[in-house]
């Protein structure tokens, strides 16, 4: 085992404890006994996703997705759930229950029978920095379709559904109550909120995805002295790379399309990109280009966004258009857009 692996397990080691032990004086200051170790449990599996979940705040991480059902189930959750920007979410699967590392110390409550036996799902939420709070979606529990909230090792509420989609429905609405950052916001949370709602373009439909448009720049450029146009093509600026994720991939996908569609562009290779090759560099930042058309075109159909494709001759949007292109091309490649080469 590496050095990195063995801090990283000292590291989870010692959160454990502190879990466990923050239970214990919980149940000692006067709380229930199993709701604090219930709560405690909910910590720990917040804990397996820990390092992913701090670089990612206010989204549903998945814990595992195997097959297809689970996938099914996952974007359907992902549609209905809008995360506050400060939260922190776990999406565990029957799959991923049964792959659970649980230290061999842990005191988990014996509730019956085990949730892969039941088929069954749930959604751990808490608060990004802070588990005092944490929320979970049991679809099913172990009789009612149900949510539960513990503060500080109390159960502090219960909502109980009939069936799965009424408890989807009400998700985010309850999930408000518990988590919403008040006002004002910063503007690193309405970025964050922002841009975590538009990355679920990767996975699913965005118009099937549920928003509260007044903390979205994209809705109110004015939350962030945006324009309209600088606004879409800021949050777009943010997603491309994460679509293609190497330049290596952004390649492929270029000279795939090229051959599909025969579309005459040059074939790219990684050393042209490097070296600055205007033919090859101009494909790619092309590609990049239409790559944004397509972003814009679900933007400009989403209801409330101001953005209107009326105005692509205006000087304003060809100018921000080139230079948000080369910003991407830059991050892609990791090298600087030859000047030369522009794209409108």
């Amino acid at each position: 085992m590496s050095r990195k692996s063995n801090e990283n397990q000292k590291s989870i080691e010692e959160s454990a404890r502190a879990i466990f032990e923050k239970a214990e004086a919980r149940e000692k200051a006067g709380r229930d006994a199993f709701e604090a170790n219930w709560q405690a449990s909910l910590e720990l599996m917040l804990l397996v996703m820990d390092r992913h979940l701090v670089e990612q705040p206010g989204r549903m991480l998945p814990m595992q997705i195997k097959g297809e059902d689970e996938w099914v189930f996952y974007q359907n959750v992902l549609a209905k759930l809008d995360l506050p920007p400060d939260t922190c979410a776990v999406f565990i699967t029957p799959s991923a229950f049964k792959d659970i590392p649980v230290p061999e110390d842990a005191q988990i409550p014996n509730v019956g029978t085990s949730a892969w036996e039941r088929n069954a799902y749930s959604i751990i939420v808490s608060g990004w920095k802070d588990p005092t709070v944490v929320m979970q979606v049991s679809l099913p529990g172990l009789e009612l379709v149900g949510i539960d909230v513990f503060e500080d090792g109390s159960h502090l509420a219960d909502y109980r559904y009939n069936t799965i989609e009424e408890c989807l429905e009400e998700l985010t609405k309850v999930t408000w109550i518990y988590f919403n950052p008040g006002a004002p916001w910063t503007k690193e949370q309405i970025t964050r909120y922002t841009e975590n709602w538009f990355s679920k373009t990767l996975e699913i439909e965005l118009k099937d995805a549920k928003v509260h448009d007044e903390y979205s720049y994209v809705h109110h450029p004015e939350l962030l002295g945006l324009t309209p146009t600088e606004s879409v093509l800021k949050v777009i600026e943010m997603i491309i790379p994460k679509d293609y994720d190497n330049l290596e991939n952004a390649i492929e996908i270029a000279n795939d399309l090229n051959r599909e569609f025969e579309l005459g562009a040059p074939m790219i290779t990684r050393e042209a990109i490097l070296k600055g090759n205007e033919p090859e560099c101009r494909a790619l930042l092309g590609r990049i280009a239409v790559e944004m058309d397509q972003h814009l075109e679900t933007l400009e159909d989403i209801e409330g966004v101001p953005f209107s494709r009326l105005n692509l001759n205006n000087e304003h949007y060809r100018q921000v258009f080139d230079e948000t292109a080369k910003k991407v091309y830059e991050v892609i490649a990791g090298r600087a857009c030859p000047e030369s080469i522009s794209i409108t």
